[in-house]
């Protein structure tokens, strides 16, 4: 079997996919089924790999029918709409939001720890957190109680209630200052990690007292991952021009970072001690930004690929793919579900499967317009893949995303790179970073102006489009079999070729 994990991956995702067709007995019995199989043909090896891929995909589907449900303890179990008392751990880093309507509030994700409601018993679930009057700020770590609690269980229906549930939230809690008690800080690995939260906040901070507010906000997004500082019509700008997969952390500032710290690193140490160094860098950006599942899957294949220049052997791009897909779902099933992880691993899988029969399918010999096809092909892959996906989630598209994605990422790779110098200036001395904000500043101001013009072309952009899940399906075969077709011709053309040079 070619590329097994990817097999495997496939398989789960599946299974998480047809979680709901049957009930749980029969995902139970189609499991325990294959694994006596694979027991008795382990041996005679007919037929083995068939019924591991359909115990993979019956473990799937349990995990996601077990995602779905409630469990047993879960806080919402008894009574959702009662008031009660609820003690709960902050595992997300608080944020600032507005809704329209309603006052500013501190809002984060918990992890319900213990329910009072005439007694303590113990519990679990996510709990959305909107912190109204907070009469002190709610910290990554903290474990918390809550007076007087009136959940809402969340309706997945509904857009913004869908997103919090992506993120593991199963119900919404309001509260003033009065009725929020603080118990205690975070402990072991948790205080680790508010540090890292602690430490993007002020730098955070720092950057917009050096530069204007649309620097600060784009460097903010592009290195840090937060986006609550762009305007909205530079977010637009992103969007119509197909570009808005920049403003993402993911696999291309993985590869960046990745890059330059292998680079420094390699300089004064030698190769093994730089790959781990550089592995532990990735590891600690990936927490940094939120480890949100794109830059789970860049972060998991950037360390595969280091593991690989270790031991010096080769790796696989899709069976590294499949690897970081099982990791996130295994870890979390929902993330099936959500738009960027899927947007993520189609624009990868496409880069890896359709740049390379872009490139075999039209040789160019110069060097420079080789490069310059690759680039192109690179980005045409890449806006494929994910169209089909744009459409279904977002109801637009960008026909305007192959040549703005060739001139707009160099360009976002300078900005990253001086953004990045200025970062470290501030970290060492404010002193030194002076210079550097200045040439930030007159980058991003080039960036933005050249996204604005680009947006503005005519006929660059339509939206309302719409793409139910039939269609989806129907597209993406459409595109598989073209693939095929172009492969199966590309082979003939060569098994052809010395034939007719006798």
């Amino acid at each position: 079997m070619r590329s097994p994990l990817a097999w495997l991956a496939g398989a789960y995702a599946l299974g998480v996919f047809l979680d709901r067709l049957w009930p749980e007995p029969f995902w139970w019995a189609w499991t325990l089924a294959a694994l006596v199989g694979i027991l008795i043909s382990w041996r005679k090896e007919r037929g083995i790999r068939f019924l591991i891929l359909a115990a993979v995909l019956g473990l799937g589907a349990l995990s996601g029918v077990e995602a779905a449900a409630l469990p047993r303890r879960h806080f919402l179990n008894d009574s959702p709409q009662a008031s009660c008392r609820i003690e709960a751990q902050v595992v997300s880093p608080p944020a600032w939001r507005s809704m329209p309507g309603r006052p500013v509030t501190q809002q984060a994700l918990l992890r319900v720890i213990a329910v009072e409601d005439g007694r303590w018993r113990p519990a679990c679930g996510g709990l959305w957190l909107r912190h109204r009057r907070p009469a002190f700020p709610l910290q990554y770590g903290d474990r918390i109680q809550i007076h007087a609690a009136h959940l809402q269980p969340i309706v997945k229906t509904k857009s913004w209630d869908r997103w919090l549930w992506l993120r593991g939230a199963d119900a919404v809690v309001e509260a003033t200052g009065k009725e929020l008690e603080w118990l205690d800080s975070a402990h072991g690995i948790r205080r680790g990690v508010r540090t890292l939260f602690q430490f993007r906040d002020r730098l955070i901070w720092q950057v917009r007292g050096w530069v204007n507010a649309p620097t600060a906000a784009t460097l903010n997004a592009f290195l840090l991952g937060d986006r609550t500082g762009l305007a909205k019509e530079v977010l637009n700008d992103f969007r119509r021009t197909g570009t808005y997969h920049i403003l993402s952390v993911s696999g291309w500032h993985v590869t960046f970072l990745g890059g330059v710290l292998w680079f420094l690193i390699r300089l004064v140490s030698t190769p093994r001690l730089a790959v781990a160094l550089t592995v532990t860098g990735l590891v600690i950006y990936c927490f940094l930004v939120g480890a949100d599942p794109p830059i789970v899957r860049a972060t998991l294949m950037g360390c595969l690929l280091l593991a690989a220049l270790w031991s010096g052997r080769l790796i696989s791009p899709i069976n590294s793919i499949g690897l970081a897909a099982l990791v996130i779902l295994c870890r979390s099933p929902r993330s099936l579900w959500d738009p960027g992880f899927q947007l993520s691993f189609c624009c990868v899988i496409s880069l890896v499967v359709v740049t390379p029969l872009l490139l075999r399918w039209v040789r160019i010999r110069p060097p420079i317009a080789r490069h310059f096809w690759q680039a192109v092909a690179a980005s045409f892959a890449a806006w494929l893949g994910s169209l089909p996906l744009v459409i279904y989630h977002m109801h637009n598209v960008s026909w305007a995303a192959v040549p703005a994605n060739f001139f707009l990422i160099p360009m976002a790779g300078l900005v990253m790179a001086t953004g990045l110098i200025f970062f470290a200036a501030l970290c060492v001395h404010p002193g030194l970073a002076w210079p550097w904000a200045k040439a930030s500043q007159a980058l991003v101001f080039i960036l933005l102006e050249f996204l604005r013009r680009m947006s503005a072309w005519p006929g660059s952009y339509s939206e309302r489009l719409s793409l139910n899940a039939m269609g989806l399906g129907v597209c993406y075969g459409v595109l598989l079999g073209a693939l095929w077709i172009i492969n199966q011709i590309y082979l003939l053309n060569n098994s052809r070729a010395p034939l007719d040079a006798e």
